[in-house]
């Protein structure tokens, strides 16, 4: 089956689950569908970088190699056509710190081989998809990240997901403003909800709850709609966010 035909049976499909829903609920799961479509597209776009990046790398590496190799030999041959010695520094041992520095690389490349299945396992946990986990291995693979394993993980996460969570972050600052209907996706797998209130809200979503009121009672953020006798309401953990009535003034 080709690409076309096989994009042809999964809307088919997807089109099958939506039988007995209402026109409203069908069109809310045809745009959460295209919403995670592209999502998917981003990924596979920023997996497809960092493979380009690390394939470029060891490319120009290879080709630094290769050239060194030609240069000594051309060094070589004019010296042996000229009846001179050989250069007795062409062929000079590295030195200790060299030698250290080779050793360390070496060592890290191994470290890094031996460790990318179980960083691949970890990394599936931590995502929503196969193409998520890939491209938190490449992004480990091609960065020298500080701490443990499990650090190093976590910060290769951060980065793969940074460009999902701008997108989720603006999208919930337009909710914000324009009082927008119910979205109940997460806008972080591994953010903890604020235990207390504001104070704990990650610096990365304070922007997107300014002009909101924490509702330590209910658990949730809230904002009056101007013009109307609604209020706008986010969830604690800023995954649901919908609109009610605003409360009686006695």
């Amino acid at each position: 089956m080709d690409d076309e035909a096989k994009t042809a049976a999964e809307v088919a499909e997807f089109e099958k689950t939506l039988e007995g829903l209402s026109e409203e609920d069908k069109t809310k799961k045809r745009e959460e569908r295209k919403k995670a479509h592209s999502q998917n597209a981003d990924v596979e776009a920023d997996l497809k970088r960092e493979r380009d990046l690390r394939t470029k790398a060891e490319s120009e590496l290879a080709e630094t190699r290769k050239k060194a190799r030609e240069a000594a030999e051309e060094r070589r041959k004019k010296r042996e056509a000229e009846g001179l010695l050989p250069d007795e520094g062409a062929d000079k041992p590295l030195t200790k710190a060299e030698a250290e520095q080779f050793m360390i690389e070496r060592e890290e490349r191994i470290r890094k081989e031996m460790r990318e299945e179980r960083v691949r396992e970890t990394a599936k946990k931590l995502t929503e998809s196969d193409s998520e986990a890939e491209l938190v291995v490449e992004i480990w693979k091609n960065r020298t990240l500080a701490g443990t394993i499990e650090e190093q993980i976590a910060e290769a996460h951060s980065i793969a997901l940074g460009r999902k969570l701008r997108a989720q972050n603006a999208e919930l600052q337009r909710a914000i403003a324009s009082g927008g209907s119910v979205v109940t996706d997460a806008l972080s797998g591994q953010r903890t909800p604020p235990p207390k209130g504001p104070t704990n809200v990650a610096d990365t979503d304070k922007t997107v709850l300014q002009g909101m009121t924490w509702d330590a009672g209910k658990r949730r953020y809230w904002k009056k709609l101007q013009g109307t006798n609604k209020i706008f309401c986010v969830s604690e953990d800023l995954k649901k966010r919908w609109r009610e009535d605003a409360p009686s003034q006695k």
